[in-house]
C-alpha cells in the first residue's frame, strides 16, 4: 500500500534541495508509474530575511516542484514543546509556531481534497 500524498519537508540548502530532486526524480516519478501520487515541498527551519532562505526559494521555484505556502520557522518553541513531550499546539496554542503549524494543517487539508 502506498500514499497518496508524500510531504517532502526540506531545510532551505543546498544539498536538501538536491536530494529534493533525487527524490523526485527516483521515488515519486517512479512510484507514479503505479499509482497516482501527489506530493509538495515543505519548507523547514527557515530563518526569515537570510540569503540562504530567499536563494532556496528562487531553486525551488526554478525546479517547478509543488510547494507549500507555509513555512515552518526556526522556533524554539518546536524544540520546547518536543522536550514536553506534547506538540506546538498543546504546548503553547498561542505561539508563532502554533500559528504556522495550524496554518500548515489548513492548507494541507485544501490539498489533499
Amino acid at each position: 500500500m502506498a500514499a497518496d500524498f508524500v510531504i517532502v519537508p526540506i531545510l532551505p540548502s543546498k544539498p536538501d534541495i538536491l536530494s529534493t530532486q533525487d527524490f523526485f526524480k527516483e521515488v515519486i516519478d517512479e512510484a507514479s508509474t503505479l499509482k497516482e501520487i501527489k506530493g509538495a515541498v515543505l519548507l523547514n527551519q527557515v530563518q526569515t530575511g537570510t540569503l540562504i532562505n530567499r536563494a532556496a526559494h528562487e531553486q525551488l521555484a526554478d525546479l517547478r516542484y509543488p510547494l507549500f505556502e507555509t513555512v515552518l520557522h526556526f522556533y524554539v518553541t518546536y524544540k520546547e514543546a518536543i522536550a514536553a513531550g506534547l506538540s506546538v499546539i498543546e504546548y503553547n496554542r498561542r505561539s508563532k509556531a502554533a500559528t504556522e503549524m495550524l496554518a500548515f494543517f489548513a492548507e494541507l487539508q485544501e490539498v489533499v481534497r
